[in-house]
């Protein structure tokens, strides 16, 4: 119960940093109706299996109720890299801090190599001059994933000048993680695991890096390995691992079942293919500012 009250809490502060990000460009979409759809999307990631994932039932929906299709899709995917981009940067800062000889090192090395990896993509992505200065121009405009990379640019465009929203959904999104980890570390306590909490603070934040791996609902399976491979380095059986993992899965779907309730009662409830061809649709940056001035509605 302990449990299931925190985890409520920090979805309602996920639904509280989306809706920051919302107002950050100009759509309104009402606080208690930004939690209820992040209640949807937590849902959507964690149990249900198939391509139509929880972001794009939030942006579908987002979309539908603000009238701008382009802006609420770019909101998603800003929240959605803030909090991954949170992960990295809680562990890194976590390991950076941690004594040397604890069975991290690793770790360190690995969230060093992503985040200067991160960077040096987002560079060459989204900044002209740093392509242009490297010759790679042509190269990033033969890249897969074209529509992607355009979201990608479109967002950076979007909220360029709206720095405090972008500062405060990253300190949303810090305090969730550091929270996970720490819920992690009661359940390995309960389980009788010999795990400290700064262990969990370091290594929790990487698993459930790669366990948004889009291979499996919720990444059940990757999560697994994951935990087994990081938990291994500090001397933690894989059995045990794993079942610490399976554990903290079932309480996080737990929290989310509530969206399942939700879903069920919305009064529309479109098909995954009108739900993924309408967010494809709305992708095309249309009605996202590129030089910042407040966007005007748009109807979808």
């Amino acid at each position: 119960m302990r449990f299931q009250s925190s985890g409520t809490g920090l979805v309602a502060l996920t639904g509280w940093r989306w809706h920051l990000l919302l107002s950050a460009v100009d759509l309104r979409l009402a606080p208690g109706r930004a939690l209820r759809l992040t209640f949807v999307g937590g849902f959507f990631n964690m149990a249900v299996p198939g391509s139509t994932g929880g972001d794009v039932v939030k942006a579908w929906y987002a979309a539908r109720e603000t009238g701008a299709g382009t802006r609420a899709v770019l909101s998603v995917l800003v929240d959605r890299f803030v909090g991954l981009f949170g992960l990295v940067l809680f562990a890194g800062g976590v390991l950076w801090l941690a004594r040397r000889g604890t069975g991290t090192e690793v770790a360190r090395v690995l969230v060093l190599g992503v985040t200067a990896a991160v960077g040096v993509g987002a560079a060459v992505v989204l900044h002209r001059g740093v392509r242009r200065a490297l010759g790679l121009s042509a190269l990033v405009r033969r890249l897969p994933f074209q529509g992607v990379i355009e979201e990608a640019r479109a967002a950076a465009r979007l909220y360029r000048t709206r720095p405090l929203a972008l500062a405060a959904a990253m300190a949303i999104s810090l305090f969730n993680h550091g929270a996970n980890a720490a819920a992690a570390w009661l359940i390995a306590g309960a389980l009788g695991l010999g795990v400290d909490l700064g262990t969990c603070l370091a290594l929790v934040p990487l698993a459930n890096l790669l366990s948004a791996v889009p291979l499996l609902p919720g990444g059940w399976g990757v999560g697994e390995l994951a935990f087994a491979w990081f938990f291994g380095q500090v001397g933690v059986p894989a059995s045990e691992a794993v079942a610490l993992s399976v554990v903290f899965r079932l309480a996080t779907l737990a929290v989310n079942l509530p969206g399942g309730v939700l879903w069920a009662l919305a009064p529309v409830h479109p098909g995954p293919a009108r739900i993924q061809a309408e967010v494809a649709r709305d992708r095309a940056p249309r009605d996202g500012p590129a030089d910042g001035r407040a966007p005007g509605r748009e109807a979808t």
